[in-house]
């Protein structure tokens, strides 16, 4: 699959080619391409929520309000140009920081769950 727009720093035209999930190639391109900067996955270094969902089940508000889903959270900020992210839990009572946590102990098949500045909560 090739992609075509300006590229993110100069603002030249270029063309992405992509296989899977490996950039083949990145060419300069004579073509038009419009005002789509073609920019780098997007890291967020500070994400509480994202579209009605949060990290932080009953620190924002009843369950009603607020869902607890933090595959909707990455798959929504996925498709926004994220790439990484750190998911913020905020200081809460110890059973809600640890269900908050428990998530990232059971990834779904495909993600990559890496430490971001996250201590290990007491028994």
């Amino acid at each position: 699959m090739t992609f075509t727009g300006l590229h993110h720093e100069t603002h030249q035209p270029i063309s992405v080619t992509v296989d899977g999930k490996t950039i083949v190639s990145v060419m300069p391109t004579p073509e038009p391409v419009g005002d789509c900067l073609l920019i780098p996955g997007l890291f967020d270094i500070q994400v509480n929520g994202y579209a009605g969902a949060g990290f932080n089940l009953g620190a924002w508000g009843g369950a009603g309000e607020v869902r607890f889903d933090p595959h909707a959270i990455v798959l929504g900020r996925a498709e926004a140009g994220v790439t990484r992210l750190c998911p913020t839990v905020n200081t809460n009572s110890r059973e809600a920081m640890r269900y908050a946590l428990a998530w990232r102990a059971h990834p779904r098949k495909g993600w990559s769950l890496r430490r971001c500045s996250l201590h290990q909560i007491p028994n």
